[in-house]
């Protein structure tokens, strides 16, 4: 009997000196030389002797209390440690320790399907990784109170799979997931159920990736972001009440991909000084003052966003230069007090599809920007202000399909420039403007602005306003009034130096009503008003009213010096409601060219020598060509996730030559495809993604003339 117990004494000494390996149970049985009575036990001996191979801990079903610590474990670089429970969810119990399960200074750690509870003090995690590389968290649970449900500090390639916190963490300041100076960090199918103060919060690190993570009930912040940098974020859910549904500061190149917040009381999405973002179909549901607010942040791009709720201001561009959107829209705001899209000193940045409903005080609103340019934009609802206001811009170009701008009944104007504003260009428009002014330009810095292509009625005041405006080119539009008295199609208060060719103005009103009508100075030099169509309908009509001075028929209006080649006709729109000309029409070629102007309102090219007088030049087929236009803006799809092989959808309104490019988060072009000629319809083709690294990617398709953008997530 003696012989076997120092025997069995000696094999037990021997075993724990060797470095281990292999697979050892962990749970009641123990102890014994292949096996563990506690989760720590385990961990303690694994720190002890070090690895000589590959461990498994297969961790019985059950409550295991005290802290583990796993620290410095010798060649954990070189092989991988694993604690699992097979079955059923073992929970270990901190017993009031910081941390109930630590990794320190080791490699190569994997942890799955293990439930935490019991840290407690400032600073308790339920799982804390540090200074460790090749990490794995595999269907966790966080069952009890902490202050982090997963603290990562300094650590590489970690992975965080299905992790849930399902009980409330202690206070404002808790946080679900924690990174802080992490690299190469994978975040799936998370979520956290019970409240936490910040649902993710990383701070520092680069290459971030987060798919599908869910925050119910966030205080503070749903996502928040301090200096970081390479991240992606695709599917993120919060929602509740907290300050941010989506907090980023000082944090560049980072994409986030159909991710939602709902409920947040000072912003859905806030980014500050994040250079390189990429936003894409995105939707924010909330009250707050702004629901989307881009701050300070440069060559950015937001594609597919949608605002639903009563912000404040559904959209908000701040100091920040080039930036490129397309397709926003917004769903109303609070009403007589919110805006839709405010972009303020933001030069160089361009907004497509742009769609507004409801009541604002202001749908679109410029300021202080630069070199902004404007394409599709569409206002339905009321305003108190305007529909689209430029403030204090230059070069501002709101042109090529921009239609159906509508100011409500209380509106000033549809459309307003004001301050200083020079050069900027108000093309192919139509202004449904139930308010005073269609297009209102006022103050003394309004210099050299180009009304062209637009159609402009339903005002009640005057279809444009020039007050101190200097030099504004009037070219091609239609302004049709309404039949009431006390109208002018265009009315010139103290302007100089303006030009007005190839116009349509029907003056339907009565009594003083006129197409023109001048207070102060005269607004053209000797013939810069000409080749226009002043036609006068309504009881009492006129020609013009200059500083109350009526005259009454274009040969009245002739004696100044003005449209000797105009002509004073009906100009025969289609049918009522439609305002296209017909083919008898008196305004079909009798225009004279303006460089620079070559299409007219529905996109078509316009007689290079004897242009149509007014907006249109009318096809029957224009305006269907314009709807196939806008809808082949290629809907595409990509199979997602992908391993080697990707499948890409799209659809073309008409046959074009397509390319496809593929690019990484940071916008590095990694794969480019051969020009291929397709037919109009649906189509798809393969992508052979071998070579690339896993991760997210974004795939372009071209034709020349139109783009899309979708995503393919690569995981093998």
């Amino acid at each position: 009997m003696r012989t076997r117990l120092v025997l069995f004494c000696l094999l037990t000494a021997f075993a724990s000196a060797q470095p281990m390996s292999g697979v050892y149970p962990v749970g009641p049985g123990g102890p014994g030389v292949d096996s563990f009575a506690t989760v720590q036990e385990a961990a303690a001996a694994l720190s002890n002797r070090g690895l000589g191979g590959d461990v498994e801990f297969r961790i019985a079903t059950g409550t295991y209390t005290g802290p583990v610590v796993v620290r410095s474990v010798a060649n954990s670089g070189s092989f991988r440690t694993t604690f699992r429970s097979p079955q059923l969810p073992a929970t270990i119990d901190a017993a009031g320790a910081r941390y109930a399960f630590s990794v320190e200074s080791t490699d190569n750690v994997m942890l799955h399907r293990l439930r935490f509870m019991g840290a407690r003090d400032s600073g308790s995690a339920a799982v804390r990784f540090r200074d460790s590389r090749n990490l794995r968290l595999g269907s966790g649970r966080v069952v009890d109170s902490c202050e982090v449900g997963v603290h990562a500090v300094r650590c590489e390639s970690l992975e965080l799979d299905s992790v849930r916190v399902e009980v409330p963490l202690s206070g404002v300041g808790s946080r679900g997931v924690e990174l802080r100076d992490c690299r190469f960090v994978d975040v799936y199918r998370c979520s956290m159920p019970g409240t936490v103060g910040t649902g993710m919060l990383v701070r520092g690190g680069s290459d971030v990736s987060v798919y599908r993570m869910t925050v119910m009930d966030p205080l503070l912040f749903g996502l928040r972001l301090e200096d970081t940098r390479d991240g992606t974020f695709w599917r993120c859910f919060s929602r509740g009440s907290p300050e941010y549904g989506i907090h980023a500061v000082g944090s560049n190149r980072m994409l986030f991909d159909s991710c939602t917040a709902a409920g947040p009381t000072e912003a859905g999405a806030f980014f500050d000084r994040c250079d390189s973002l990429r936003y894409l179909i995105p939707m924010l549901v909330t009250s707050a003052p702004r629901a989307f607010w881009l701050s300070r942040s440069e060559d950015c791009s937001v594609r597919v966003l949608s605002i639903m709720g009563q912000p404040t201001v559904s959209m908000f561009f701040d100091r920040s230069p080039r930036c490129a959107v397309e397709s926003t829209q917004a769903l109303g705001v609070q009403a007589d007090t919110g805006f839709g899209l405010l972009v303020d000193s933001c030069p160089g940045s361009s907004f497509d599809f742009v769609q507004m409903a409801g009541s604002f005080r202001s749908g679109i609103v410029v300021r202080r920007s630069d070199d902004v340019r404007f394409r599709h934009v569409r206002t339905r609802g009321t305003v108190s202000e305007a529909a689209l206001s430029i403030e204090n811009s230059s070069r501002v170009a709101v042109q090529t399909c921009s239609l159906g701008t509508v100011a409500g009944v209380a509106g000033v104007a549809a459309v307003e420039l004001s301050g200083d504003c020079a050069d900027d260009t108000l093309m192919e428009m139509t202004v449904l403007a139930e308010a005073e002014y269609g297009i209102l330009a006022q103050g003394g810095g309004v210099r050299r602005a180009v009304i062209a292509n637009n159609f402009v009625t339903a005002w009640t005041g005057s279809g444009v306003l020039l007050d101190r405006a200097d030099s504004t080119r009037l070219f091609y539009n239609t302004i049709v009034s309404p039949e009431q008295g006390g109208v002018s199609g265009v009315m010139f208060r103290d302007v100089s130096g303006c030009r007005s060719l190839d116009n349509i103005f029907w003056n339907r009103g009565l009594d003083s009503s006129a197409c023109y009508r001048v207070e102060g100075a005269f607004p053209f030099a000797a013939g810069a008003s000409d080749h226009n169509d002043l036609y006068s309908s309504g009881t009492s009509g006129n020609t013009a009213l200059v500083n109350g001075t009526l005259y009454p028929r274009l040969g009245d209006w002739r004696v100044l010096g003005q449209d000797g080649r105009s002509i004073a006709q009906d100009p025969m729109f289609e049918e009522s409601g439609d305002f296209h000309l017909s083919s008898g029409s008196a305004c079909r070629d009798s225009g004279v060219p303006t460089p620079g102007i070559l299409r007219d309102l529905d996109g078509d090219s316009r007689n290079p020598a004897t242009p149509d007088i007014g907006a249109d030049e009318f096809r029957p087929d224009a305006i269907a060509e314009l709807c196939r236009e806008r809808s082949s803006r290629m809907p595409l799809s990509v199979s997602n996730p992908v391993g080697r092989h990707a499948v890409v959808r799209f659809s073309l309104g008409d046959a074009a030559e397509v390319r496809i490019r593929v690019l990484d988060v940071s916008g590095r072009l990694v794969m480019t495809t051969e020009p291929q000629f397709r037919a109009a319809g649906r189509h798809e083709t393969g992508l052979d993604l071998h070579g690339l690294s896993v991760g997210v990617y974004l795939v372009e398709l071209s034709t020349g003339q139109l783009q899309a953008t979708g995503k393919v997530v690569k995981t093998e």
